[in-house]
C-alpha cells in the first residue's frame, strides 16, 4: 500500500488490522496457541529477506531497513509503533 493511500485510508487500515488481533485474541483467551508468530518482530526477518532480494534483483533502488519502514508505516498510518504492536 502506498503512503499516500495508507493516509487517506488509515481509519480503514487500523480497523482491518484491529479486527485481525481481535480474532487472536479471542483464539488465545479460549487456550489455543498461536501456530505463527504475529507483530512488527514477526515479521523482521522475511521483509528483511524480500528486501535483500528486491535490492539484489535491482526492483528497488537502494537498500531498505526495516524499522524505516515501520517507521514510514506509522506514519503514514497517524499511530505510534505501540498502536500496531511494535
Amino acid at each position: 500500500m502506498s503512503e499516500a493511500a495508507a493516509a487517506e485510508h488509515s481509519a480503514a487500515v487500523l480497523a482491518a488490522y484491529d479486527a485481525m488481533k481481535s480474532v487472536l485474541t479471542a483464539k488465545e483467551e479460549a487456550g489455543a496457541v498461536p501456530q505463527h508468530p504475529v507483530g512488527f518482530e514477526a515479521l523482521r526477518g522475511a521483509c528483511t529477506k524480500a528486501a535483500a532480494y528486491a535490492l539484489e534483483q535491482d526492483v528497488i533502488p537502494r537498500a531498505v531497513d526495516y524499522d524505516e519502514l515501520v517507521e514510514q508505516s506509522c506514519a503514514a498510518l497517524g499511530v505510534p509503533p505501540a498502536r500496531l504492536g511494535g
